[in-house]
């Protein structure tokens, strides 16, 4: 599922989770985090196994970040709390939260794919700025809309392999999808986090 601009849920896996007796509290991977929001080490790259916890973890950061939720009384009891930068984080950026898995979407070429995101991202960013031509470049809209708003954007994506893990998509689509994420995130100034 994605979320795209601050439309992380109330009721998202991460907050439903935390509230179950097994809970495992990873959340000092915020307090790691933290120290890189704004900095030029503000790429994160977390690769481990299928069932590791990934998914979960992005929407922790997802609910920890995002501006449009209220999540002190889920963070004040878990161990992230205690970390010196808890509260200047907490819910106060704006937070690009994309699954690139799209099982649950009919897509059958790379454009379709490709344009499902931009389209959804673009949408979101309707709702903050009305300035948007949407024939630019998706970077040259995220640069406007962080200069007009004067706030970047804290990017969590999760699933970024599944072009690669996915039959349907041939080699030529799997570079472009790099150059694509290459071309949103790398060297943006409007990029405060990328995990």
């Amino acid at each position: 599922m994605s979320y795209f601009l601050n439309n992380v849920k109330k009721d998202n896996q991460f907050i439903k989770t935390s509230r179950k007796s097994y809970f495992v509290d990873k959340t000092k991977l915020i307090e790691e985090l933290n120290p890189l929001v704004g900095e030029a080490d503000q790429f994160v790259c977390i690769t481990r196994p299928r069932r590791f916890g990934k998914s979960i973890n992005a929407a922790m950061l997802a609910s920890y970040y995002a501006k449009n939720l209220d999540t002190k009384d889920v963070f004040d009891k878990l161990n992230v709390h205690e970390c010196p930068s808890y509260e200047e984080h907490l819910n106060k950026h704006n937070v690009i939260y994309i699954s690139f898995n799209t099982k649950n979407v009919q897509l059958e070429t790379y454009k379709e794919y490709r344009d499902y995101f931009i389209d959804g991202l673009i949408a979101d960013l309707k709702e903050i700025y009305h300035g948007i031509k949407e024939s630019d470049p998706l970077s040259k809209i995220f640069d406007d809309v962080s200069e007009e708003i004067d706030e970047g954007f804290i990017f969590i994506i999760d699933e970024w392999d599944y072009i690669f893990n996915n039959d349907l998509y041939t080699k030529d689509d799997r570079r472009n999808f790099l150059k694509f994420l290459e071309g949103l995130l790398k060297d943006k100034s409007y990029v405060e986090l990328a995990y």
